[in-house]
């Protein structure tokens, strides 16, 4: 194993031993028990979803232990909800990082492959060691996922994704993102799992559920 993909490894295993549940079962919270600030903080003035069902957006980067931490939960999470909720992905990048991740991921949403390639990418940065901001990597990426490479490529100059990248950014500033990850309900309400759930995933999905309970009873 590389040494830098070992102290990566070590990091990560910090970061789950610091953020996995200490319950061993999760919390239950019912809409009334919701208190602002504690358990959410509202979005001012709301950011429109244009859908009629639940919106829960996942604000994250491919380079943050956290969201890759958060990664299975929020599938897992997804999978439950089914057709009653929809969920959106919104990848962002800080500081000297490039928007490559962020359109290969885009890219590959507009192909019906998002997700794939999105948990792709996460095991490529934190797994393999690989360099998710260099076309050579990114192809071998596409390849063990299953995504024509070409088709991709030819999609992440596109001006459907540009556009993806632009909207990301402005109503991620729009909704008070501060950092990653964070789930934003129905453009509403912003929470974290640390901020929020005291590192316990399970009780972040607990408090989304809550928020969806406590909109629909608007």
């Amino acid at each position: 194993m590389h040494k830098s993909l070992a102290l990566r490894a070590l990091a990560w295993l910090i970061v789950m031993a610091l953020w996995l549940p200490q319950a061993a079962q999760a919390e239950t919270i019912t809409p009334d028990q919701l208190i602002e600030g504690k358990h959410y903080f509202v979005v001012k003035p709301p950011v429109p979803t244009g859908s009629n069902k639940p919106v829960v957006a996942e604000v994250f980067n491919f380079k943050c232990p956290h969201c890759f931490a958060l990664h299975p939960k929020m599938a897992a999470w997804a999978r439950k909800m089914g057709d009653a909720v929809e969920t959106r992905s919104i990848p962002l990048f800080w500081g000297k990082q490039t928007d490559y991740p962020a359109r290969a991921y885009y890219a590959a949403e507009f192909m019906g492959q998002g997700e794939r390639m999105k948990q792709a990418i996460f095991e490529a940065h934190f797994e393999q060691d690989m360099d998710i901001e260099k076309e050579s990597d990114m192809r071998e990426i596409a390849r063990e996922a299953g995504v024509d490479f070409a088709t991709l490529e030819g999609n992440m100059q596109s001006f459907g994704v540009t556009a993806k990248i632009s909207q990301g950014r402005a109503q991620s500033k729009e909704m008070g993102v501060r950092g990653t990850p964070t789930l934003v309900v129905n453009g509403k309400y912003r929470l974290t799992a640390g901020e929020n759930a005291g590192g316990d995933f399970d009780k972040l999905f607990a408090i989304v559920e809550a928020l969806i309970q406590k909109d629909a009873h608007k």
